[in-house]
């Protein structure tokens, strides 16, 4: 025992007699074992480690930007390699980095100046030489990128990325022959080269020799079996000759020998994409009573019975890992539980669950960005944004957190901030669909098409791509009138998702925006044969009829459909908008107010009676519609402004307003509710109407919504503050330049600011434009025939 104990003793001496040097080693290769082994977490606190004994060492610093450039953390990455060119500028491979990073966010200019140092660094490094190539092809300066490859193939003729980005170029161009032609050389030095075999995978298929394509990717998948990626790409090259059987056996063959979480994930989604969702229910318990360990799956299981129309089973399987395990799955489960409580509006449970949670892992994130979100229902917004952000500071870099932000800004109006959020979220977790999608709505509500479009497409060359994030393409598409590539994005989703109905809609709207009215209507009625109940396919191919001019067919289908089921409100509805098309608005007042006896509760039926109503000038009646509704839907934030709106026209001044702040004292949070009431506020006039005014109006301060930024403008410029005033006019103007009270109120800030040319020509606009009954036209006349020359 005392050998033992002495043998004990002397190798903590030895480990503690361990030179600063030699531990800077160990955790080094350490960092470098486990990056390998694609432990990514682990080998940065490895490096880290080594560069608390010495923060410059170069080897770790390395490490560490691999870890940064295979994680995709690129603010860390760019901090990291910049560090490592101050201590070695002629470092190649930071270089080559800071050239991709740059590359990354399309700023070529700078990534060709980094270039340019490479080159001056090692002019002969054939690594340096591939670089600049490929960034000519990547900045679309597609001529010097393949004269650049060509050079480097004469000197080296073995180059495969010489090679691959001429063979690249060929495919894009549809010139698959000399593709081909081109891959075959570097095939024959390096037959079983992943990138270039890949690249010739997808000239054949364009080819349909698809045959040659299972034969490449059977070799793939001997060659690199580890390699889950290559293993699915044959099970889909299977399908696309319909070949089910030999899909199911590569993927089940490849989950028998790999064992992992992911391999079996593969054969269920394999199921799941066939709407085998029996089969994958039973292969997903099949999987778990081999693997009990693999907690994933039973989470998994949970949110197929969900969506299997199984709730009950899939809360006593969540009840049975409460029951069975401690710690993290435990708190994961209660968590689920919560949020399935919120779903069945238990809203008790749900927020006693989540603070079950909290008092046994007090940083639970999920828990507490649970509870914050109760605080966002309660309109308790800057609560929700003040835990969040102490949450924030103990998990700076939470994608959970980061989103629950990003939200709160948006209920708040703080566009920059929640982009800024959104964005972080991204970062924070760019493999999770979640992400991408969030950021996408948002992108697309703010109506910045084109970033959500660069957002999703990024994400898809990931490999990131679902029926979700493919619907949002196509939106995108849809969006920016880019009617050929949304039929691009509907035929692949046509191949992930059964769902008919959308992919026809989209081909629908793809053929409208071409004017193509036969073929949109064609994909409508078949997007409305797919699912004949569901409201928005009814209204798409009601809105194709229209527009071609067919009212009748319009009529006609309606008719039948209302025939089938005289209770069809959304018919009912649709019916009320042919007639409001046709401008007779009686017979579409008619078909409202019937609508109304089905369902007195229903919002859209009283904002379309009311919309009739006061289109024929009867301004009373649309008053006593919208007052009927709120005595049914007493909740309802839009009924409420459009009476306290209906009331300012009927000239009830202090009874809109009297609306307006009864409203924000339920819904602090109501933007359009705040606007309304500060313009009211300016118009009465009186100190202390204008200071809640100010006050109520300031929240716009960081806003991007050009109303608002008006509505800001125009009280700074009523309280005084003339420079203010005309900062937030022009960003208003900018974006609302056709509306003539805008113009106004910059034309009268740019009167207070003493820029009479300016104001000139915005009072003129408006004196042409604005209406008669303009409460303000005669002084915007008056103060314009001050400026005559």
């Amino acid at each position: 025992m005392r050998i033992i104990v002495l043998i004990w003793i002397f190798t903590l001496l030895l480990v503690g007699c361990k030179s600063k040097e030699q531990r800077i080693i160990d955790y080094i290769e350490n960092g470098y074992e486990l990056s390998d082994s694609a432990d990514y977490a682990t080998a940065r606190v490895e490096f880290a480690n080594a560069l608390k004994l010495d923060e410059y060492n170069i080897d770790a610093l390395k490490g560490l930007s691999v870890i940064y450039e295979k994680t995709e953390k690129f603010p860390d990455l760019y901090r990291v390699v910049n560090k490592i060119l101050e201590l070695d500028p002629s470092n190649e491979d930071a270089r080559r980095k800071l050239v991709n990073l740059f590359v990354y966010v399309k700023e070529f200019d700078k990534a060709f100046d980094e270039l340019d140092v490479l080159l001056k660094h090692s002019p002969q490094s054939t690594d340096a030489q591939v670089v600049r190539a490929s960034l000519y092809f990547q900045a679309g300066k597609v001529a010097k990128g393949l004269q650049a490859a060509e050079n480097i193939l004469a000197s080296d003729p073995n180059n495969k990325h010489a090679r691959y980005m001429i063979a690249n170029h060929f495919y894009s161009n549809q010139q698959y022959g000399k593709a081909l032609d081109m891959l075959a050389i570097g095939l024959k030095a390096k037959p079983k080269d992943l990138k270039l075999n890949q690249l010739k995978v997808r000239v054949l298929n364009v080819q349909k020799k698809y045959d040659s394509v299972v034969e490449i990717l059977q070799m793939l998948t001997a060659e690199f079996p580890s390699n889950i990626a290559l293993y699915k790409q044959l099970a889909n090259q299977y399908l696309l000759v319909d070949d089910d059987i030999n899909a199911e056996k590569v993927l089940k063959a490849f989950a028998q020998r790999a064992k992992s979480v992911e391999s079996n994930l593969a054969v269920v989604e394999f199921f799941l994409a066939k709407s085998q969702v029996e089969k994958a229910e039973n292969e997903l318990k099949r999987y778990i009573k081999l693997f009990p360990d693999q907690m994933e799956l039973q989470f998994i299981l949970t949110d197929l019975l969900f969506a299997n129309g199984k709730p009950e089973q899939a809360k006593r399987q969540l009840e049975n890992i409460l029951n069975e395990k401690n710690g993290v799955e435990r708190l994961k489960a209660k968590n689920y539980l919560a949020h399935v409580a919120l779903k069945d509006n238990d809203i008790d449970t749900h927020i006693q669950l989540y603070k079950e949670v909290v008092a046994e892992d007090s940083q639970n994130v999920t828990a507490l960005v649970g509870l914050a979100k109760v605080d966002f229902g309660r309109g308790e917004v800057e609560k929700a944004i003040s835990s969040l952000r102490a949450l924030l500071s103990h998990s700076p870099n939470d994608p959970q957190v980061l989103l629950a932000l990003a939200k709160a800004h948006e209920i708040q109006g703080e566009i920059d901030l929640a982009q800024d959020y959104y964005s972080s979220a991204l970062k924070a977790d760019s493999a999770d669909s979640i992400y991408v999608s969030e950021f996408s709505r948002f992108l697309i509500k703010k109506g910045d098409s084109n970033f959500a479009e660069q957002v999703l497409d990024r994400s898809i060359k990931k490999g990131i791509v679902n029926k979700s994030i493919l619907s949002l393409l196509a939106q995108v598409k849809l969006n920016l009138q880019k009617w050929d590539e949304a039929q691009a994005v509907a035929d692949k989703l046509e191949k992930m998702s059964p769902e008919q109905g959308i992919i026809s809609r989209i081909r629908g709207y793809a053929y409208r925006g071409k004017a193509e009215h036969t073929k949109s209507i064609a994909f409508f009625e078949e997007a409305q044969r797919s699912a004949p109940q569901s409201a928005r396919p009814i209204a798409a191919l009601v809105g194709a009829y229209l527009r071609s001019g067919e009212t009748q067919r319009a009529h006609g289908f309606i008719d039948s459909t209302l025939k089938k089921n005289p209770q069809h409100l959304q018919a009912q509805l649709l019916k009320g908008l042919v007639y409001e098309f046709e401008k007779d608005f009686s017979k579409a007042e008619a078909v409202y107010r019937k609508a109304l006896k089905l369902n007195p509760e229903y919002m859209a039926s009283y904002r379309n009676l009311t919309r009739v109503l006061v289109v024929q000038g009867k301004i009373d009646s649309a008053l006593t519609a919208v007052q009927t509704g709120r005595a049914q839907l007493p909740n309802n934030v839009n009924l409420a402004i459009s009476e306290a709106v209906l009331l300012e026209r009927l000239n009830k001044f202090q009874q809109a307003i009297s609306v307006y702040r009864k409203l924000l004292e339920k819904d602090s949070s109501s933007d359009i509710a705040a606007n309304n009431l500060a313009i009211l506020l300016l118009k009465q006039g009186g100190e202390p109407a204008l200071e809640e005014s100010k006050r109520l109006a300031e929240r716009f301060r960081n806003s991007e919504v050009p109303q608002f930024q008006d509505t800001l403008g125009w009280v700074y410029l009523n309280t005084g503050n003339n420079v203010d005033a005309l900062y937030l006019l022009e960003k208003a103007s900018r974006a609302l330049d056709d509306v003539a009270e805008v113009r106004y109120h910059l034309g009268m800030a740019y009167l207070k600011n003493d820029r009479k040319p300016e104001a000139k020509r915005e009072l003129s606009f408006a004196v042409k434009k604005l209406d008669q009954d303009f409460p303000e036209k005669n002084i915007a006349v008056a103060q314009l025939a001050t400026l005559a020359d």
